[in-house]
């Protein structure tokens, strides 16, 4: 019993991001839910998103738009693919 309590919990916290994530009015807000809801519904410490952007389009919207200043922080930008087989 004690393990279906606990997949129940699971099933309801992903549901509960899964309708966040939909719920995104854009990137800023897909972003944030992404590192600080993931982090608060999992009761992480740390969650870190490797974004591929070697023209450095994606951190020209996010900078310019209302991330917070915590999500910056746990945004990781790569220009190419070496840099993520290197992570």
């Amino acid at each position: 019993m004690d393990q279906v309590a606990e997949n129940a919990n699971k099933a309801r916290r992903f549901q509960s991001l899964e309708l966040k994530l939909i719920g995104a009015r854009g990137l800023p807000d897909l972003i944030n839910a992404v590192i600080d809801d993931y982090k608060a519904v999992f009761e992480l410490d740390v969650v870190t998103l490797a974004l591929m952007d070697p023209e450095h389009e994606i951190r020209r919207v996010l900078e310019s738009n209302t991330v917070s200043t915590c999500s910056q922080y746990s945004i990781v930008y790569l220009d190419d693919e070496d840099h993520l087989q290197a992570m």
